[in-house]
């Protein structure tokens, strides 16, 4: 063999060695294979060794004599014993070994890369030569030789003294707080106390109690439970009794607003049916409800006018039914009048009817002679004359429920006594509508902007106009009876108007050049039997107005000297400071200023806070329509006790006319909640404050 060629070989089974080596070493473990592997290469390197040496020594030659004290062991620590036994398999090869101090060395050629490879061997070991050999300490140099690779640490404690980073986006304060520019938790968060001041996404989350906020932002919002009804519900109106006004199934309340305004605008698909068990004197305002069915059955009359608008939901209201009525007589006498066999002078004369006498006449001729009896007896009387005095009297049967207000609502320059606005499908069954007469602007019903309003087997009653369709509104008319002023069905800007056969309003059609009234006039029969009649309420009714806070803070005073900015009103001390607590409202409370206000509803929500049995709070006016920079004041003169436990809603009713006033003359801007500065009356209660305002 050349030199040239036990020289390649030398290498080739060193570079063997220096592969299997890597590949242990990036694996971090020694397999079956790969110590096969390792005993194997070692068996050539000594091999390729020896015939090398023989070779270099055979030639004798000066110059390679060199080359053999190139190849003389140099040796190098690692001091990890159990090497040994894995790599020689029990000292079976003697390429590593041990020495006198139990050291393990390594046979090799002084080449860089496998330097490195023992080097890295070496500085795991020192981390082993301490006298406590229960702890490692890493040295700088090792962290940065393994920035590439994976690192596992498994130990029963570690410690990790001073500030901790993770390319700067992580750290772990000295202190033990900790900072992140991102977090992603699959677990739970316990906390005492927190603030997010930037946008917070969640995947799941489930809040027990209250959640507030001084705004919340949803994009997509799917639950069926939230703000919205869950199952079919029936409500009874009886303002003769005492009643819990609680939106629940066969819930009960002494106002017909009140109900509507206790419901849930999502109805889900559900029906929320309202029974009105008594007369009421209020006006109705029904709006924004979606996704289901609002049921009124008026038994009694509602002498107010009815307002709904932008409802996506079915509104459907009937009554118990309409009167009908009979022309009993048209003409009565104010003097002495022939009654002749015929209908003119040259006729003989079958009677007078004295003065006073109430008179039936039918089947008029040209000469304005009607046929009529009298006494047992019959024949033609003349309405020519100035003792014949046209005087309509008609004889009201059956019973009915009336929409009856004393005044009509205006919309977009017309009055109504029920209107609606943006109503996909409103319905009137049953009803007797009563307009008012003397305007040619009063109208009984309109569908206005886009509503679709059908109206079955009612009345209009004492109004100047009947139907007004307008701004794209449509009307679908369907045996109604009435009699009007002038005119009985409207269409306008767009409006149409459908009357289907049968009995039809009593009066004139009209209709712009943009709009339809569609009917058969063979169909079609107008009602003859109806008077106008008259509106005859003069009772004012009542309207509701309610609105809701802004939000809520609470001044911290003693301690903090700031406020909580947690949408929260607080009163008392729980040890964070004298709490005084506001409800804000903006500008709302100027829907109220100048209006006789007879009676004032607040609700509120005791939550989680302080004591969980009764506690006392004491609420107070204010005059702040924002908040004030520093510790609030309350308006003097009134204060009222509130008593509650915890995750309970109150509504105090309050007709104390210090309070009314103040709210009417625009002094009072909202309510807020002050009392002892102590444990004991420490209450929380939510951002949500609804204040409902009985107009008269």
């Amino acid at each position: 063999m050349s030199i040239k060629e036990s020289y390649d070989n030398y290498n080739e089974s060193y570079n063997n060695i220096i592969k299997v080596l890597t590949d242990i070493l990036d694996s971090k473990e020694v397999t079956e294979g790969s110590q096969a592997l390792l005993e194997e290469a070692y068996v050539d390197y000594n091999t390729d060794y020896t015939n090398a040496i023989s070779v270099l020594h055979g030639q004798k030659w000066e110059e390679e004599n060199k080359k053999i004290k190139e190849l003389e062991y140099k040796k190098l620590d690692a001091n990890v014993e159990h090497i040994l036994n894995v790599l020689t398999k029990n000292g079976m090869y003697n390429s590593i070994y041990t020495d006198e101090e139990g050291r393990i060395l390594i046979d090799m050629q002084s080449i860089p890369k496998l330097t490195l490879l023992v080097q890295k061997l070496s500085l795991i070991a020192k981390g082993l030569d301490g006298d406590d050999e229960s702890s490692i300490t890493i040295a700088p140099e090792f962290i940065e030789l393994l920035s590439n690779s994976d690192i596992i640490l498994r130990a029963k404690n570690i410690l990790l003294e001073g500030l901790v980073t993770a390319n700067g986006n992580f750290k772990i304060l000295s202190d033990g707080s900790i900072e992140a520019t991102n977090a992603n938790i699959t677990g739970e968060i316990n906390a005492t106390s927190g603030k997010i001041s930037s946008d917070l996404e969640v995947e799941g989350l489930n809040v027990s109690g209250t959640l507030t906020a001084d705004s919340l932002n949803v994009r997509q919002l799917n639950c069926g439970d939230l703000n919205g009804v869950v199952s079919d519900v029936a409500l009874v109106v009886d303002s003769t009794i005492d009643t819990s006004n609680v939106f629940e199934n066969n819930g009960k309340f002494s106002s017909l607003q009140r109900a509507i305004e206790s419901i849930p605008k999502n109805l889900n698909g559900y029906t929320v049916s309202i029974e009105v068990n008594s007369i009421l004197y209020e006006n109705i305002t029904i709006k924004g409800f979606n996704g289901g069915t609002l049921y009124i059955k008026f038994n009694k009359n509602n002498c107010g006018y009815i307002f709904g608008h932008n409802c996506g939901a079915e509104l459907l209201l009937q009554g118990t039914g309409t009167t009908s009525q009979i022309l009993v007589s048209n003409y009565k006498t104010t003097g002495n009048v022939n009654m002749r066999t015929g209908g003119d002078v040259s006729y003989n004369i079958v009677q007078t009817v004295p003065t006073g006498a109430t008179l039936l006449l039918t089947n008029f001729n040209s000469n304005g002679w009607g046929y009529t009896t009298y006494n047992g007896k019959s024949g033609w009387m003349s309405t020519n004359t100035s003792y014949m005095v046209k005087e309509e009297v008609y004889q009201t049967s059956g019973t009915s429920t009336a929409i009856q207000p004393s005044e009509l609502l205006t919309q977009d320059g017309k009055n109504y006594a029920a209107v609606f606005r943006n109503c996909p499908y409103v319905a009137l069954f049953d009803l007797e509508v009563y307009g008012k007469t003397g305007n040619a602007s009063n109208y009984a019903i309109g569908s206005i902007r886009g509503s679709y309003v059908d109206i079955e087997n009612s009345k209009i009653c004492g109004s100047e106009n009947g139907m007004l369709a307008s701004r794209g509104g449509r009307i679908f008319e369907s045996n109604v009876n009435g009699k009007v002023n002038k005119i009985a069905q409207k269409a306008e800007l767009s409006g149409m108007i459908y009357i289907n056969d049968g009995t039809t309003i009593n009066g004139t059609t009209s209709k712009d050049s943009s709009s339809q009234v569609i009917y058969s006039e063979s169909g079609a029969v107008q009602d003859t039997t109806s008077n106008v009649g008259t509106n005859t309420n003069t009772t004012t009714a009542t309207t509701t107005v309610t609105i809701t806070s802004t939000g809520a803070d609470t001044y911290r005073s003693t301690m903090y000297n700031n406020y909580k900015q947690d949408n929260t009103a607080r009163q008392g001390n729980y040890g964070w400071g004298d709490c005084n607590g506001l409800w804000l409202f903006g500008s709302k409370f100027t829907q109220l200023k100048g209006k006789t206000i007879t009676k004032l509803t607040v609700t509120v929500n005791r939550i989680q806070g302080g004591i969980y049995g009764n506690v006392t709070a004491t609420l107070k006016m204010h005059g702040y329509s924002t908040k004030p920079s520093g510790m609030p004041t309350y308006t003097s003169g009134w204060s009222t006790s509130i008593t509650t436990p915890i995750n309970t809603t109150k509504t105090i009713e309050i007709t104390d006319a210090t309070v009314l006033n103040a709210i009417s003359n625009g002094t009072c801007k909202g309510f807020g909640v002050q009392g002892a500065y102590d444990s004991s009356h420490y209450a929380v209660f939510d951002g949500n404050c609804t204040l409902t305002a009985t107009i008269q």
